[in-house]
């Protein structure tokens, strides 16, 4: 690696390594306060109206097919990319080519084959009109060496261990055996090194897919390589703490439903958020977040929180019902006396 390519990589890395973490404690952060609000109640008309608009069987079943399709989806992204990344490691370890038996696939990187050089006159004469582009994705296969001929396109290493792509315009012994002279067909001088037959790679099957390359080119580089792992790690950090999430809403939706039995009609449903705080023997009221009022409640010396209890809240309704009764009963005279003993005790 050049000290350019490296500095490229640790900056890559770093910057990758930055947006993993701030993704995974923003997502995270988010999924667990949605967590919290849904457990608390807060989105409970949300899930009744997820449950009311999917109600029919027919979009049930079309929200589980949809719901099923997502999940493969991401599956089959996350497989892909993991493919990708074992090709580019497996690509990278043998000089960037891509072997699959006796074929292979290469990446085009330079444009010394992308037309015809007008003093390349034996392209026109012989019809050769298998030029390729740069970043096109071509294939190659073995070849034994009686089978080469001049004209064929190879792809061989020169002596700096580079993959080269050019054609063959002449086949030469030398008695150590044939060496081959080739040329881009864009250029107009024959390379300089001469490559023999265990310098051949393979031979171009005129099989060629445009573009392409520049998404392999990509992944067969360090960065790439980087690049792949990070999207890997946030698409599973996505689905663990989403799925997470959804299985929250799924158990809240069943409670509300256990409790809940008579047909969904969202029209009917009203909901309001009331928090209470106590503190200091007052009770501070609050109503979808705004201040509402402020109630006295007991004098407390230690000035420790005071919170009416479940039992207190019960004689109070005991008393409300007898003081119902008693308004009913006795004579206006009567009443009054009552009434007045029955207050003086409510506020004891």
């Amino acid at each position: 690696m050049s000290k350019m390519e490296i500095i490229a990589l640790v900056v890559t890395i770093i910057s990758l390594l930055c947006f993993c973490i701030v993704f995974t404690i923003l997502f995270s952060h988010y999924c667990k306060a949605s967590s919290e609000e849904v457990l608390s109640g807060k989105k409970d008309i949300e899930l009744l109206d997820s449950e009311f608009l999917e109600k029919k069987k027919k979009k049930k079943k079309e929200s589980k097919t949809s719901k099923i399709v997502k999940k493969v989806v991401s599956y089959v992204v996350l497989f892909v990319l993991i493919v990708f990344l074992g090709l580019s490691i497996y690509s990278k370890a043998n000089n960037d080519v891509m072997l699959f038996g006796n074929s292979a696939l290469l990446t085009v990187a330079s444009g010394s084959m992308s037309y015809k050089n007008e003093e390349n006159t034996y392209l026109d004469f012989n019809n050769l009109d298998d030029q390729f582009q740069t970043y096109d994705v071509i294939q190659i296969e073995k070849v034994k060496e009686e089978d080469l001929k001049v004209y064929d396109v190879i792809a061989f290493k020169n002596d700096e261990n580079k993959i080269i792509i050019h054609r063959i315009i002449k086949i030469e012994n030398d008695g150590l055996g044939n060496k081959y002279t080739t040329r881009g067909d864009a250029n107009n001088l024959s390379d300089e090194y001469q490559p023999r037959y265990e310098d051949i790679v393979g031979r171009y099957t005129g099989t060629r897919v445009p573009v392409v390359g520049i998404f392999v080119v990509f992944l067969q580089s360090y960065s790439g390589m980087v690049t792949v792992v990070a999207l890997i790690y946030c698409i599973y950090m996505f689905d663990k703490n989403y799925s997470r999430l959804k299985k929250d809403c799924d158990d809240r939706l069943n409670v509300l439903l256990d409790i809940i039995k008579d047909p969904l009609d969202l029209k009917e449903f009203k909901t309001t958020y009331v928090q209470y705080i106590y503190y200091q023997g007052n009770v501070y009221e609050f109503q979808d977040g705004v201040f509402k009022k402020k109630t006295d409640g007991e004098n407390n010396d230690d000035k420790t929180l005071y919170v009416v209890s479940n039992e207190d809240e019960q004689i109070k309704v005991k008393a409300q019902d007898v003081l119902e009764n008693v308004e009913k009963e006795l004579t206006e005279n009567e009443q009054e006396k009552t009434l007045e003993e029955i207050k003086n005790k409510m506020k004891e």
